[in-house]
């Protein structure tokens, strides 16, 4: 059974050894990977040696692009397969717009009523971008074959209404 999946743990206790596991695990899929440690470099070259395209809308380094035109940018990217977006933000350095994300995943719902469409959200120790899910993701988005996957390390910062859509793995 599908299911939206949250790793929780310390530091340096595997949880994002497990998403990038699923993340290769996964095949034919179009994957969106929010990473804020820019962790996920070689796995993104892998995807890319096994046919994924890279998204041309990708920040595939860490940048001063606020936060808001990275999604903007990545909103125009078409929900192909086999295909990955890689955005690499962090708040401190790209600021957070709650509306832009809100959009961001907007738009991603009205794709995924698509039945061709099979789509994969790995969000990595962002916990603003993980609270700013909609519902059309985060409580339907498994009927219409879009799973999340995240990692983080303290669930009381995350609404319960969206974590209870999660299976949890404490790590």
């Amino acid at each position: 059974m599908l299911n939206h999946k949250a790793f929780i743990g310390e530091c340096g206790t595997g949880k994002t050894y497990e998403m990038k596991r699923l993340l290769h695990s996964e095949k034919d899929d179009f994957k969106i990977i929010i990473d804020p440690a820019n962790e996920y470099q070689e796995d993104i070259q892998r995807l890319s040696e096994n046919g994924y395209l890279i998204a041309e809308e990708s920040f595939l380094k860490p940048s001063n692009t606020p936060f808001s035109v990275q999604l903007q940018k990545a909103s125009e990217t078409i929900l192909e397969r086999p295909k990955v977006l890689h955005i690499v933000t962090n708040e401190s350095d790209n600021g957070f717009d709650s509306d832009a994300a809100k959009a961001f995943f907007e738009k991603i719902e009205k794709e995924i009523q698509n039945r061709d469409k099979k789509v994969r959200i790995y969000i990595d120790s962002h916990i603003s971008i993980l609270n700013n899910l909609t519902p059309g993701i985060y409580a339907v988005g498994v009927g219409y074959n879009c799973l999340v996957y995240t990692a983080f390390q303290n669930e009381s910062e995350i609404e319960n209404e969206i974590l209870s859509n999660f299976v949890s793995d404490h790590i």
